[in-house]
């Protein structure tokens, strides 16, 4: 049976069963000083909607939202925690953010994969270490907004193929770093506006696949060094002022334009 939240709660609020899913409107929320805002056991997997305000205080240690048997959270609101902002563990985590996720140490963390979605506008942070954190399973970010950390945005954990789609005019602050395993960057169309690369091989390490989708419009730019052991497709419109030294694969309606450096015998039409 669902449950709705539209008052201010001082103290912790434990999921339940006959409360499950939980909305939360732009009038609600749940604020603690310390602890765990919100909290689902093991039990079930649990669906949190939020347009409010969830947060641990600045307490160390608390948390805005814990969930122990994998779940939903879809942010509109506020969610914020000293240690996690949102952690999701047990089974796989979906966290979708339009509003504003941030923590002290860690924003979003999923121990047992999944995946967040940062519209535009949407800001996800991990203040001291990292603004998501995605281990045990696969784990997808897709990033239209703002996702920030010292020293990481995102980290991948673990021997998983994982991805990182990537809208024109998202915001990484700190490293995007890809697991042990086989690890794709996707640069999307998203409003159809020119996206641009930077720090591929520095601020993006562990990606071994480069895919601009069609309709999509790209540049890499001089701090980017794609090496020979990346695979590069395009399908979209791709500017090049940085170095490739692997193979681009240009698929039907493609282009390549190149102002830096492509190894001969790079381009494949």
């Amino acid at each position: 049976m669902p449950k709705t939240i539209s008052t201010i709660s001082l103290s912790e609020y434990v999921l339940t069963g006959s409360g499950n899913p939980l909305s939360i409107t732009p009038s609600g929320g749940v604020e603690t000083n310390g602890g765990t805002a919100i909290y689902g056991a093991s039990t079930q997997a649990w669906t949190i909607t939020n347009a409010g305000t969830v947060s641990g205080g600045s307490a160390a240690g608390s948390n805005g939202i814990d969930l122990k048997a994998g779940g939903t959270i879809n942010n509109t609101g506020t969610i914020s925690g000293s240690h996690y902002a949102i952690r999701i563990r047990g089974a796989a985590g979906s966290v979708t953010n339009a509003g504003s996720i941030t923590s002290q140490t860690d924003g979003v963390v999923l121990f047992a994969g999944g995946s967040v979605s940062n519209a535009a506008g949407g800001v996800i942070t991990g203040t001291a270490n990292v603004g998501v954190y995605i281990s045990g399973g696969a784990g997808t970010v897709t990033n239209a907004g703002t996702i920030g950390g010292a020293p990481g945005a995102v980290q991948f954990v673990g021997t998983f193929a994982d991805r990182v789609i990537v809208d024109p005019g998202a915001v990484f602050i700190g490293k995007v770093s890809g697991g042990g395993g086989s690890n794709a960057l996707e640069l999307a169309q998203g409003d159809g506006a020119t996206g641009t690369l930077s720090g591929f091989a520095t601020s993006f390490t562990g990606f071994g696949t480069i895919t601009v989708d069609g309709g999509a419009k790209w540049q890499l730019d001089s701090t980017d060094t794609i090496g020979s052991g990346v695979l590069l497709s395009d399908a979209g419109t791709l500017g090049n002022a940085g170095l490739i030294d692997t193979t681009v694969t240009v698929a039907g309606g493609g282009s390549l334009g190149n102002t830096g450096t492509i190894n001969a015998g790079s381009a494949r039409y």
